[in-house]
């Protein structure tokens, strides 16, 4: 297997799929959720962008000398607190672990190494943190998971506290540069609810006090917005994009060498 080889894992057949799994560097599955995402962008946003985000990874990551699988990704996630819009489809939290779970034991089995998931819902973390250290208890591997908000990415943002939790700059950013004719212009509504100084609804801003956001259109917002997606440019996008993108595929190149964390 050429070691910077990437792979589509329902391209294979069964035979081919034991030395490939066996010797990847890391196998990459996509999470997302299908919700409202207010009036101007689709259902489909939160998947849409993982998996723009993971094509681009796997190709960054090949030229970087890193192995990859993707997975078929699972559009579906945990999605309650948006269950007063309409559209929305969310998979119970408990029935997700056990999916997400037998997914990743299911390639624990195959003898894969290390398991990367892109995860493009704020709603599935907690899920994601149970799947990983189960696994790891279980069968002693690791399963890595990302949430695009990082430090560079918050530099390119310019839209004032409050503007980025949902369907706002960041979103709409990304899809006005990956799929510009999918975004309803007219229809962009800046909607910015209450910033606490230890709450808030802004992954920029350091907060004592977390909580699970829950009945958005009753306490949060009517339009869906949470956040200013009038603050949304193409131009954000693509350097969004590019920053967390380089941003994965610096951490594989460190993670690829991980089988312990304990000091040597």
């Amino acid at each position: 297997m050429n070691v910077a080889e990437s792979y589509e894992y329902l391209k294979l057949t069964s035979e081919e799929s034991k030395d490939i799994l066996e010797n990847i560097d890391f196998a990459i599955l996509v999470i997302g959720s299908v919700e409202q995402h207010s009036k101007h962008l689709p259902l489909g946003t939160d998947i849409m962008i993982a998996e723009a985000i993971a094509k681009r990874v796997i190709e960054k990551a090949r030229e970087n000398g890193i192995s990859t699988v993707l997975l078929p990704p699972i559009y579906y996630g945990y999605s309650d607190e948006h269950t007063e819009f309409p559209g929305t489809i969310s998979i119970r939290s408990e029935i997700l672990v056990g999916y997400l779970y037998d997914i990743c034991a299911s390639l624990a089995k195959n003898k894969v190494k290390r398991i990367f998931i892109i995860n493009g819902h704020g709603g599935n973390l907690g899920v994601l943190d149970i799947v990983s250290r189960k696994i790891g208890t279980d069968f002693g591997i690791f399963v890595f998971y990302l949430y695009p908000y990082i430090k560079e990415v918050s530099e390119i943002l310019t839209s004032e506290i409050g503007g980025i939790g949902h369907a706002g700059e960041l979103e709409t950013s990304l899809f006005l540069y990956l799929y510009p004719e999918l975004v309803r212009r007219d229809k962009m509504t800046k909607e910015i609810p209450k910033q606490l100084n230890n709450l808030g609804t802004d992954s920029r801003t350091p907060k004592s006090v977390h909580f699970g956001w829950f009945k958005l259109n009753s306490m949060m917002t009517e339009s869906g917005t949470v956040g200013d997606p009038l603050s949304g440019t193409p131009e954000k996008g693509k350097m969004l994009l590019e920053t967390v993108v380089n941003q994965i595929v610096n951490a594989l190149k460190e993670l690829k060498e991980i089988n312990n964390l304990k000091k040597k």
